[in-house]
């Protein structure tokens, strides 16, 4: 095994770790140094070694991406207050997209890309059979599940937002038929085993839905994404096997309750629903929703409308307690990702951020209409995905602590790279009139429509 790939299959248990086991797994390591960072050191070492192919930046979303870390950094030398540690640990938010141009260089290399997709959709049943079990059973469990030393969570601690993401990102996965496709036996897929994956993501998303209005929606605009560009028959198998859940769960009257407040149930989905699209909601919805509005107005007049346009609050102070909303759990952050970065980089920083989110989409896009326009099916199905995964991101991102995290911000970044990769390979190929070089794209039949 060569050191790339060991690098890649470093990167790919870390991943999986996050996916399983979430915030538990987040504090694996030695010391105060966690195992994203021994990764992300372990990858950058790899790479002085064996060197990378930068040349996967040179494109639209690699130069906003790398314009963002520049700007960044200078907010982290220039503006920082606070103690160096704190500064170093709230400029993760920026600091893990060096595992994007890592990841980047790892996948434009020949053939790790479709290897990369084989991993995906190797593990993905097995997270549609653990997601809702995990879901239900953690909270009532929570005294006898074991805990690492020095950690203040199960091992086992899912997120219900962090684990709706990766719901998104395997029903959209199963909806465009790529499990049929990646890896080589994915086709061997019957229909027995494909409705059960549909069920167990399924039941997945209404567990986590139930539990958190941002995963929820994040869950909803993926497959929107699917339903608009590429409407198909499997659009009604997972109508079929939704209605049938659903229908169980009504009659039945399932109601799991699961901590906080809330329970599992279509009524929770339903008030979730409605909280999110601005409705009048129980009382512990309004008011997660009036704080941290009132914190992100807070934060917009400070910094878009006051003194700290330019270079924002900079890294190193915490924001909860600089704007009135420290509390018990040590929080730092808005709960929204996007507006952390307008409140520490200033608006030149959130721009560079947007740039960036406009520059995938469009490199998607693009990727996208140029592999219907050469019938490569299974390129546009991946720009799609990449499409839909990612909107999943920066949703729940919006609504939640995510970014800041590894077990999130890893996560993005690595499929950020894997999406930059995608784009640069294509407008390669393109220019030169070849194929990417994915799994039956070539040979892919005409009309993918």
């Amino acid at each position: 095994m060569s050191l790339r790939q060991i690098n890649l299959a470093l990167i790919a248990g870390l991943l999986i770790g996050y996916v399983f086991l979430d915030r538990g797994f987040a504090y694996f390591g030695v010391g105060s140094i966690y195992v994203g960072e021994i990764v992300l050191a372990l990858t950058i070492m790899i790479t002085l070694i064996t060197g990378a192919n930068l040349q996967v930046l040179w494109s639209p979303a690699g130069y906003t991406l790398l314009a963002f870390f520049l700007w960044s950094m200078c907010i982290l030398i220039f503006n920082t207050s606070g103690t160096w540690i704190n500064a170093l640990r709230d400029s993760v938010i920026w600091g893990y997209g060096l595992y994007a141009i890592f990841v980047a260089a790892l996948v434009s290399r020949p053939h790790v890309m479709e290897t990369s997709l084989n991993w995906y959709a190797r593990w993905m049943p097995w997270f549609a059979a653990w997601a809702a079990p995990i879901l239900i059973l953690q909270w009532p469990l929570s005294t006898v599940l074991p805990r690492l030393p020095g950690a203040d969570v199960n091992l086992i601690t899912l997120k219900a937002g962090d684990t709706s993401v990766h719901l998104a990102g395997a029903l959209t996965f199963l909806m465009l038929g790529l499990h049929r496709t990646f890896p080589s036996q994915s086709g061997r897929w019957s229909s027995f085993k494909e409705s059960l994956c549909y069920s167990g993501l399924l039941l997945g998303v209404i567990t986590a839905g139930s539990r958190n209005r941002g995963g929820l929606l994040s869950v909803l605009l993926a497959v929107v994404i699917i339903m608009i560009f590429r409407p198909n028959n499997r659009l009604i198998r997972l109508g079929l096997v939704a209605a049938i859940v659903a229908s169980i769960l009504v009659a039945f009257d399932v109601s799991i309750p699961t901590g906080g407040g809330r329970e599992i149930s279509v009524n929770q989905i339903l008030e979730n629903v409605l909280s999110v699209a601005g409705q009048s909601g129980p009382k512990n919805l309004t008011e997660t929703a009036e704080w941290r509005l009132e914190w992100w107005t807070a934060i917009a007049r400070d910094t878009i409308f006051g003194e700290h346009f330019w270079y924002g609050n900079g890294f190193g102070n915490s924001l909860a307690a600089q704007y009135g909303f420290a509390d018990a759990t040590g929080n730092r952050s808005p709960h929204n990702g996007h507006l952390t970065i307008l409140a520490r980089a200033g608006v030149p920083g959130f721009f560079l951020w947007v740039l960036f989110i406009l520059a995938l989409y469009g490199g998607l896009m693009y990727s996208y209409l140029a592999a219907l326009n050469n019938n490569q099916t299974h390129v546009a199905k991946l720009s799609l995905w990449l499409m839909a995964y990612l909107t999943a991101f920066f949703t729940n991102m919006s609504f939640d602590v995510y970014l800041e995290g590894p077990q999130g911000g890893i996560w993005f970044w690595c499929v950020a790279g894997f999406a930059i990769a995608l784009i640069q390979a294509q407008r390669v190929n393109a220019a030169a009139r070849t194929p990417v070089s994915v799994r039956s794209a070539a040979a892919a039949p005409p009309n993918p429509r």
